[in-house]
């Protein structure tokens, strides 16, 4: 069951952002296909994790990691505005192999390196306030909330850097 407006978003190949303006919203177990990161602008969302259950409410995000089993509820109660981003799992392999390279050299010697999952990430809440990355969220909550729920054009370079920033956050 949908109630309200999913805005069609940015799409940077396997990678999407989007924003959601929703009275209700109901959605059955499934498999994320990438990185999901929920951000609550206003109002609460719910999801159950795998075995665990989160309720996220505005200023918060949800790390949901790629292969997870997952379900959401919206509350009708209220409007829920949020953010979703669909990281591609390589996407963030590559910026992690970056960053970590003392010599850029190296990155040009190995420019198709087998990729793996090298890169741990911690599944749960965050607050928007407490990294770089949960304060550039917010910063693109407010201006889509500012233009109707719609997002800026957002360039492929734009979205590594905050992808960047998600990184350091999560070492």
């Amino acid at each position: 069951m949908i109630r309200g407006i999913i805005n069609a978003g940015i799409d940077l190949g396997k990678s999407e952002m989007l924003t959601s303006q929703l009275y209700a919203f109901e959605r059955g177990r499934r498999q994320a296909a990438t990185l999901s990161i929920k951000y609550v602008l206003s109002g609460e969302e719910n999801y159950q994790v795998n075995n665990d259950v989160y309720a996220v409410k505005a200023g918060n995000f949800l790390l949901i990691e790629q292969d997870s089993t997952y379900t959401t509820f919206l509350s009708p109660r209220q409007l829920n505005e949020g953010l979703c981003l669909y990281i591609d799992r390589h996407v963030i392999e590559d910026v992690a192999y970056t960053l970590t390279q003392k010599d850029e050299g190296r990155c040009l010697e190995q420019p198709f390196r087998e990729a793996g999952r090298t890169f741990d990430l911690t599944e749960g809440t965050y607050r928007d306030e407490e990294s770089a990355f949960g304060r550039q969220l917010s910063a693109i909550g407010r201006e889509a909330l500012a233009n109707g729920g719609k997002l800026q054009d957002y360039s492929s370079e734009q979205f590594y850097l905050l992808v960047e920033k998600f990184v350091f956050t999560q070492k």
